[in-house]
């Protein structure tokens, strides 16, 4: 019989080391073979013996799989060669695939392969070493299935789920897990289970945003990454020793750009938060987000940590404090920080900022408030006293809920107002927020990050805010505004009010203003002051200011404080 590679006869070729019909080494068949196979084999070879062709010196040459244009969907010849056994076993697993084959490998080592069909079906393919080459050749095939297709393959792994969806994956990592499901049966026309789908879907997130335990090894080389990249910048990791063995504690990041821009372009103003990461080894996110020109949110340090404590609390604070320069207790008065009473954090802020002004969401606080007094007036009344810029305005709140809900009086009395209520906040941080929704809005923005491996999740939120800086300094540039957009807003609307208010001026600095129903206000423009202290608060030229400085003839943008103009926002984005 011809050899299908060098031309010998079927003997001489098995002396080579590629024989048509594999034999043990005491020269019989393999147990795994019927003696009528032999016939098969001999019928196989010799119907396909013109896929020999000959090149222009008279010498055979054979097909060569292709595994980059042919694997998706593998066809098989006699005398086709590849590289190595592991090409050739992924096409075979390809081929029961595509087909719906129950395919098996009867022989499987490195210079030997056969695979076979279900019992009663005659597929069959074998292929083995050419002998002083690194090539593996088909010596046997037999093309024709006799079975059915099936919907169950043995061969489908999870592992060759995660290869062939993982791109799919890495475009839209939120795939729900049903529709993933669904889309594989559909396409590859075969039944595969919840378990098998979950299990392929996380081995192809570990392929995209790598395995969470070697990134923690990793973590030290990446912290000396961004210093390299960021000089001036603050990266520091906490491991303590337990017993013989260091646990990982916590890593805090301070990049020096966002430092710089928050020093330069924010107000002293810091609002914490935490939230929980959804990784497999858990933990929280500790965040420090400031307000900028353009009231809008500017993190500038963050945290990981195991639990949200006192402790943990303490050690990220400590850390904003000498990033900041506020270390001594008597400079932390200049600086108002928001927060939601997170576990530890007011007890953190009061031991470290004791003389800084602490203020406490009003959200939070309504939303532990309607726990026990809920109802419309109530809620009413409460933002009443929180938005009261005046002393006399908040006692007149309060006294109306009394009258309505003593208990919910005695409630909100419990509270004290210079946390959560503007007729007490300090006027030094030019800043009249009480809500903590800049830091929630920056937890709620990388979402698609807290799932993922501790340095992918970093480098996420660093190449985000990178970006978003990126774009705010573009936008800012072709802003064509003195002071930022969203403060022209809130002035625009002072404009608007300022119509129902008549200024009578004493010919200097002070102005008395007449507005409906009898109110008066008292307007000091050299001071920038007003009565009403919303000027005070916010820096802004409340609506009494807006009426006498267009009495005088002045622009009110020109009297809104230099840290909203459109200049110093764009120092805080450089």
């Amino acid at each position: 019989m011809y050899d299908s590679r060098h031309g010998k006869d079927a003997e001489s070729a098995e002396e080579d080391g590629f024989p048509l019909i594999d034999l043990d080494d005491d020269g019989s068949m393999e147990r795994d073979m019927e003696i009528g196979d032999i016939s098969l084999y001999v019928d196989v070879l010799a119907d396909n013996a013109d896929f020999l062709n000959k090149n222009s010196e008279n010498e055979y040459t054979h097909p060569e799989f292709n595994a980059e244009v042919d694997m998706e969907n593998p066809t098989f010849k006699l005398g086709m060669c590849f590289s190595n056994a592991k090409e050739f076993r992924e096409a075979v697993r390809n081929h029961a695939i595509k087909n719906g084959r129950n395919v098996r490998f009867v022989k499987n080592t490195p210079n030997k392969l056969r695979a076979m069909c279900s019992e009663g079906c005659g597929w069959l393919i074998y292929a083995s070493k050419v002998q002083r080459e690194h090539t593996l050749q088909v010596k046997t095939f037999n093309s024709v299935h006799t079975c059915n297709r099936t919907l169950q393959v043995p061969q489908i792994s999870t592992k060759w789920l995660a290869n062939k969806y993982c791109d799919r994956l890495r475009n839209n990592p939120t795939w729900p897990g049903a529709s993933m499901k669904k889309t594989m049966e559909f396409e590859n026309v075969l039944k595969l289970s919840r378990t098998m789908v979950y299990r392929a879907r996380a081995i192809s997130m570990s392929m995209i945003t790598g395995n969470e335990e070697e990134q923690f090894w990793m973590l030290r080389s990446y912290c000396q990454a961004l210093l390299d990249a960021n000089p001036g910048s603050t990266c520091i990791i906490k491991i303590e020793q337990c017993q013989d063995q260091f646990k990982f504690r916590g890593v805090y990041i301070c990049l020096d750009a966002l430092r710089r821009g928050f020093v330069e372009g924010c107000r002293r103003f810091v609002g914490f938060d935490g939230c929980h990461l959804s990784s497999g080894y858990k933990g929280i996110l500790l965040v420090a987000v400031g307000v900028d020109c353009n009231n809008q949110m500017y993190p500038f340090a963050w945290a990981i940590v195991g639990q949200e404590t006192y402790k943990t609390w303490h050690w990220f604070i400590s850390l904003i404090a000498e990033d900041l320069g506020i270390t001594d207790p008597e400079n932390s008065k200049y600086w108002t920080f928001l927060c939601d009473k997170q576990k530890g954090l007011v007890q953190a802020l009061a031991h470290l900022m004791p003389e800084a002004e602490h203020r406490f969401c009003l959200r939070h606080l309504y939303e532990n408030f309607k726990l026990h007094h809920r109802g419309v007036e109530l809620k009413k009344l409460l933002w009443k006293a929180a938005m009261a810029t005046r002393v006399c305005d908040f006692d007149l709140a309060m006294a109306q809920l009394k009258a309505v809900d003593e208990k919910a009086y005695d409630w909100l009395s419990q509270r004290p107002p210079v946390q959560w209520s503007k007729s007490y906040f300090r006027t030094n941080s030019k800043c009249d927020i009480s809500l903590n929704n800049w830091c929630e809005s920056f937890n709620k923005s990388i979402i698609d990050a807290r799932d993922k491996p501790i340095i992918t999740m970093l480098e996420t939120i660093r190449a985000q805010l990178m970006e978003r800086i990126h774009k705010q300094r573009d936008g800012m540039t072709k802003y064509t505004g003195v002071i930022c957009p969203n403060i022209q807003k809130i002035l625009d609307l002072q404009k608007q009010f300022s119509v129902s208010w008549i200024p009578t001026w004493n010919g200097e600095d002070e102005f008395e203003l007449s507005g409906p129903y009898g109110d008066k206000r008292v307007v000091n423009i050299r001071h920038r002051s007003c009565s009403c202290r919303r000027w005070d608060i916010s820096r802004i030229p409340c609506c009494h200011a807006v009426a006498a400085l267009i009495y005088i003839r002045e622009e009110p943008e020109k009297w809104v404080h230099t840290s909203f103009s459109k200049k110093t926002n764009i120092h805080a984005n450089i």
